[in-house]
C-alpha cells in the first residue's frame, strides 16, 4: 500500500505546483496556494461539505473568507445528469478531464518506474502544458 507521494509539476507557462500526501504523516488535512503575492490557506479537507474558512495572507495583512460549501459530489453528479441529456454543457471539458487523467498516468508511471517498494515515493513531472 503505498503511503506517501510527492509530485512536482513544472509547467510551460513557468508555473510549478507540488502536491504531497502521506497516509503515514501526522493527521492534517488542509491545503494551501503559495504564489508571489500572498498565500490562501484552506484549513479544511479537499470538497468539504458546509461552512468553509480560507484565509488569504497578501502584503502582511491577513483576512479570513467563510464561504458554505453544498454537497459537490452531489452537485457533480446532478450537473453531469443535466449535461448527458443535453440541457447545459459540462463545467469540465472532456480536455481536462483527460488532461488530469494524463498528470495522474504520468504519476504513476513514475513511481512504478523508480524501482521502490512505493512505501516512500517521490517523482517529477516536467512540460505537461496547460494547468
Amino acid at each position: 500500500v503505498d503511503e506517501e507521494c510527492c509530485t512536482m509539476l513544472s509547467f510551460a507557462d513557468g508555473i510549478t505546483a507540488v502536491s504531497y500526501c502521506s497516509m503515514g504523516a501526522y493527521f492534517r488535512s488542509e491545503y494551501t496556494i503559495v504564489g508571489e503575492k500572498g498565500i490562501i490557506l484552506v484549513p479544511s479537507e479537499f470538497n468539504s461539505e458546509g461552512e468553509t474558512r480560507i484565509i488569504l495572507k497578501t502584503g502582511g495583512e491577513t483576512r479570513e473568507i467563510i464561504i458554505d460549501c453544498p454537497d459537490n459530489y452531489m452537485l457533480e453528479a446532478e450537473q453531469f445528469g443535466r449535461a448527458a441529456l443535453g440541457v447545459e454543457m459540462p463545467l469540465i471539458s472532456p480536455e481536462e478531464s483527460l488532461g488530469n487523467a494524463r498528470v495522474i498516468d504520468e504519476v504513476l508511471c513514475q513511481v512504478f518506474a523508480s524501482g521502490c517498494s512505493l512505501a516512500t515515493t517521490c517523482g517529477t513531472i516536467h512540460h505537461l502544458g496547460t494547468r
